[in-house]
């Protein structure tokens, strides 16, 4: 059985309408994914206020680490993201393409 993310309705409208965001706007938007069949797990969490977004976003690499992203972003400073990895990359052992 697949999970469903969990979407609200904002964020729906905002992200699939392309609204026109008032200066008092505020929004709060979250969903996640758990797909162990698939092995997709992922995560996002946004603040809007007006025009300044902040925000974060995660998912799990097929590496077995993990890629964290929080970002701002307004009409000044543009959009900034900082990036950070956690964990310890693991690759399966198999033939090498290099022989020695």
């Amino acid at each position: 059985m697949s999970a469903v993310p969990f979407l609200t309705l904002d964020w729906i409208l905002f992200r699939t309408l392309d609204l026109e965001i008032k200066k008092d706007t505020k929004l709060i938007t979250s969903y996640g994914v758990n797909d162990p069949h698939t092995g997709d797990i992922k995560n996002q969490h946004e603040e809007r206020d007006g025009d300044f977004v902040k925000g974060s976003f995660s998912l799990h690499e097929a590496d077995g680490t993990v890629r964290i992203v929080d970002y701002t972003a307004d009409k000044f400073n543009g959009f900034n993201a900082k990036v950070y990895k956690s964990g310890v990359a693991k690759h399966p052992l198999g033939k090498s393409l290099y022989h020695h």
